[in-house]
């Protein structure tokens, strides 16, 4: 797998459905909350990344940061290698 989903201590999280799939330079990653609590997760790529472009939200984030997914919520994400 390109990119695996964890939360902040490196488990896995119970709900959180991650699917990557290669775009251009690099990935699109969807990460969608099929539970109704609010969860932290951190994307951990086997590549280097210079950057990841939130589809969903129109923002840009970094590499090493954690993304809030509330119930039933869902994101779109570019990454940029």
């Amino acid at each position: 797998r390109p990119v695996r989903v964890k939360d902040p201590d490196g488990k896995t999280i119970a709900g959180l459905e991650s699917r990557t799939v290669p775009y251009r330079a690099g990935y699109l990653t969807y990460l969608y909350n099929m539970t109704e609590k609010t969860v932290t997760a951190r994307l951990q790529p086997t590549m280097r990344l210079s950057r990841i472009e939130d589809l969903t939200y129109a923002a840009t984030a970094e590499p090493a940061d954690s993304f809030q997914v509330g119930p039933y919520d869902w994101y779109v994400l570019r990454l940029v290698r």
